[in-house]
This record gives structure tokens, C-alpha cells and sequence, in this order.
């Protein structure tokens, strides 16, 4: 059977320039925007430009749609889902980390019942030169069975490791919690005084 040479050196600066468009600008979006008196959720919001800009970068050149800067998005959105929810909740604010990083691990997890989990779409931005024909040479591989393995078990250890992680997060959340006013109140008050229970 004959292999599949996928293109990758002559991308290598296209993929670090569209990087940049999906992480950097984003992050530096986030940034500015909380700096200008922005609510989170409305600077996660306005930091969803950078996977934006990166989908349109991938889309001139290769004239196809970019599942990894999709997947970027939707954990942007996501994260501002979780500070919208957490700011209606006090308690819920503690966890938004722990909820954004569950949500991406669920987004893995869920992948694996499409017909090309998450891995696939990360692969075939950063394998490749990001040519219509380094894509198309990465989807061909999609036909040895040890390749679809690997993609599988990439996607499944990356939804392992975030909801882990966002358990873990969520568990030392809980354990350092300080206990509700009420209660922590009357812990402090030590035994009354007998003249004080008449």
C-alpha cells in the first residue's frame, strides 16, 4: 500500500503566524478589554476575535474550514458561558475554572462520537502546512487503521486529563473553603458564659 506523504516544513511559519492569531490575539483581546473596565464574560467574548481571525487565515489559504480554531472558539465562548453563570452565583464564581476547564475535557470527550475526534483537527493544522494539499493529504490518512487509533487515544487522553484536572481544581476549591458566616461565627464563640443562658 502506498503512503501518504503529508507537507509540513514549507507551513511551519504559516501555522506559528495563524498561532498567533488564535491564542495571541485572543489573549491580548482578554487583556485590553478587562484593562477598559469590561465585564469576563464580555472580554472572553471580545478575545473570540483571535480564533476568528485565525479561521479566516486558514480559509484564504486553504479554501477549507479550520476545525482546530473552531474547537478554539468554542472553548472561548465556553469560558464565557462559565463567567456569566459564575457571576450570578457566588459560589459559583469559585468554580469557573474548574466548570471552563470540565467543559473543554467534555468537548474532547464528546468528539470521540463524531465520525473524526478532536485530535484529528489539531493534527491537520499543526502536521501539515496548512495547504489545501497538506489537508487533503492528512485526511487520506485517515484510512490506516493505526492512524484513526492514535487520533482516538490522543483525544481520549487529552478529555481524561481536563476533567481530571477540572476535578482536582473543583476538589481543592471545596477543601479550602471558608465556612458560611453563620457557622463560622458560631465556631469562634467558644462556651457562654453561665449568666448568659438565663
Amino acid at each position: 500500500m502506498r503512503s501518504v506523504e503529508v507537507p509540513r516544513h514549507s507551513g511551519l511559519w504559516f501555522n506559528i503566524a495563524v498561532t498567533a492569531l488564535d491564542a495571541g490575539v485572543a489573549l491580548v483581546a482578554f487583556q485590553l478589554a478587562r484593562h477598559a473596565g469590561a465585564s469576563e464574560s464580555t472580554a472572553y467574548l471580545i478575545g473570540s476575535t483571535g480564533p476568528l481571525l485565525g479561521t479566516v487565515a486558514v480559509w484564504a489559504r486553504a479554501r477549507e474550514l479550520s476545525g482546530a480554531s473552531l474547537a478554539l472558539l468554542a472553548f472561548t465562548l465556553l469560558s464565557a458561558v462559565a463567567a456569566v453563570v459564575s457571576s450570578h452565583n457566588p459560589d459559583l464564581l469559585l468554580y469557573k475554572d474548574a466548570m471552563a476547564t470540565g467543559l473543554i475535557g467534555l468537548i474532547f470527550a464528546s468528539s470521540l462520537l463524531f465520525p473524526r475526534p478532536l485530535a484529528f483537527y489539531f493534527g491537520q493544522r499543526y502536521a501539515t502546512d496548512g495547504t489545501h494539499v497538506g489537508i487533503a493529504a492528512w485526511r487520506r490518512m485517515w484510512q490506516y487503521r493505526a492512524f484513526r487509533q492514535a487520533q482516538y487515544a490522543v483525544t481520549t487522553a487529552c478529555a481524561v486529563v481536563y476533567l481530571i484536572e477540572a476535578a482536582t481544581l473543583a476538589y481543592v476549591i471545596h477543601s479550602n473553603r471558608s465556612p458560611p458566616p453563620t457557622q463560622r461565627h458560631k465556631c469562634c464563640r467558644g462556651p457562654q458564659p453561665a449568666w448568659r443562658s438565663h
